[in-house]
């Protein structure tokens, strides 16, 4: 049985295990933002649930450069934790193109790559066959996977502009719910109103 293999196994009997726990941890919780009111980013520990800041990391990425949370410092994330050999990953790969495609002007896409479990090599031939243009930074060692508790995958971790965690999403997105998504990080007062590209477009008619 190949590595590979043998980690899949393993990840889908975790499979169960980690939806509690991811649940427990990023559940949405109707006073999370009053917890982030009441006193400054900085001084709230970063923590891999909603309401707190994303825990920071620096990895490198298939572009051969250093890529960590700060480099999208002031900008909405989209981090999506994924492997090639994950099927679920496959279906919504296509999905972050796209929304890099009408959104990367105001929003930051990060796809970290569980290379621990998986290859640089087929991380390169999954991020060229779906056309990722964004950052794709390899876990290694598994260090940032278990910093955000990654149990199953795909996993999707939405983070604002301050570097706030709004929510995250176990498996596979569909368009409506990542853009829905995407568009409340983007529009947080208005989360239906006209998106950005949109807006723009409109004003130069």
């Amino acid at each position: 049985m190949s590595r590979r293999r043998s980690w899949a196994i393993a990840l889908s009997a975790l499979f169960i295990a980690g939806i509690i726990l991811f649940r427990d941890a990023f559940s949405d919780r109707g006073n999370a933002e009053m917890r982030v009111s009441g006193e400054t980013v900085a001084a709230l520990p970063e923590k891999p649930e909603i309401g707190y800041p994303a825990p920071g990391f620096s990895l490198t990425a298939l572009d051969g450069g250093a890529y960590s949370l700060e480099t999208s410092k002031g900008r909405p994330i989209v981090l999506n934790f994924w492997a090639s050999w994950c099927g679920p990953c496959r279906d919504e790969a296509p999905l972050f193109a796209k929304l890099h495609e009408q959104y990367g002007e105001w929003l930051s896409i990060v796809a970290v790559n569980l290379t621990a479990v998986d290859s640089e090599q087929e991380a390169r031939r999954f991020a060229r066959e779906y056309g990722f243009k964004f950052p794709v930074p390899l876990d290694s060692d598994g260090a940032v996977a278990a910093k955000y508790r990654i149990r199953p995958i795909p996993t999707t971790i939405f983070i604002d502009s301050r570097g706030i965690i709004t929510g995250g999403v176990l498996g596979a997105l569909d368009w409506d719910l990542l853009h829905g998504r995407v568009l409340r990080l983007l529009e947080p007062s208005a989360p239906l109103a006209t998106p950005p590209a949109d807006r723009n477009r409109n004003a130069r008619q």
